[in-house]
């Protein structure tokens, strides 16, 4: 529940937690759930947090309609607020969100992905959602309007960096330690960081080859492994991940003094372990 964790968090910066904040952490996480659902299915995932999908238990059919369901619920749950500029932000963040996974989907096997591209789509996808959720809490507490913008970009750059760390774990975790179905984007053709870089650095003839592992039917992951390594691709794709780290915390240092602020930094530097 990070994303929920955001809202509230960002909320008791500037006071106490209201009904306000526990029903806008309870739709964000409703939201992202219904997004996983959803995922689940288009990259076939067996397995989320040791558990087995619902993808897997009940077939694709009824894991999109219980995507679906949460969804409706949760802008049932948005209209009983009568906020018009939450409900508004909320449609706006969800709509971004669906645009980013169009685009990820549309760049499954396309191997000339420039580096601004990528980080397009995991804007879309994932920062805008933290980035909004660290907004909604600020809002609901009516904060000023500087305070809402560093706090928003204290939740882009945290979620930049999520999304380069969980296509690493992608990537190198084992599903005993992720408690998710590992190599997604590998079996699926969709190029990440790691592998953007590598493709923009390699010699063509090993540029070939990345691609052949990439596109061989009997999808060798440990072969990907090893290319990005020597390639220093995980190295860079680490790196950026750090960068995007320091970002974050440097926009929380306005609130450093309080002690929701602590409790967001072990989020981030948690996050930077493995992403959930």
């Amino acid at each position: 529940m990070l994303r929920a964790s955001f809202v509230l968090l960002t909320g008791k910066l500037f006071g106490d937690v209201t009904p306000l904040h526990i029903k806008l952490a309870a739709i964000a996480e409703m939201i992202h759930s219904a997004t996983l659902l959803h995922d689940d299915v288009i990259d076939h995932g067996t397995q989320r947090r040791y558990h087995a999908t619902a993808n897997n238990l009940w077939g694709p059919d009824s894991a999109v309609l219980m995507g679906d369901f949460l969804l409706a619920r949760a802008f049932v749950a948005i209209a009983s607020l009568q906020r018009d500029d939450i409900a508004r932000l909320i449609a706006e963040t969800t709509a971004k969100i669906c645009q980013g996974e169009m685009l990820h989907n549309t760049c499954r096997g396309d191997f000339n992905i420039s580096m601004e591209e990528y980080l397009e789509i995991i804007e879309s996808k994932t920062a805008v959602f933290f980035a909004d959720c660290c907004r909604l809490g600020a809002i609901a507490s009516q904060a000023d309007e500087q305070s809402v913008e560093r706090l928003y970009e204290f939740g882009l750059n945290f979620g930049l960096a999520f999304q380069i760390n969980d296509d690493l774990i992608d990537i190198l975790g084992a599903e005993n330690q992720t408690g998710k179905t590992a190599g997604r984007d590998f079996f699926t053709r969709t190029p990440t960081l790691p592998a953007i870089h590598a493709l923009r650095t390699l010699s063509s003839s090993d540029r070939d080859e990345l691609v052949e592992v990439f596109n061989s039917n009997q999808a060798d992951i440990d072969h990907l492994i090893s290319i990005l390594h020597s390639s220093k691709s995980i190295e860079f794709a680490k790196s950026a991940a750090q960068q995007y780290q320091q970002k974050a915390l440097a926009a929380l240092e306005h609130f450093n003094s309080h002690p929701a602020a602590a409790e967001l930094r072990n989020l981030v530097f948690s996050a930077a372990k493995t992403a959930v």
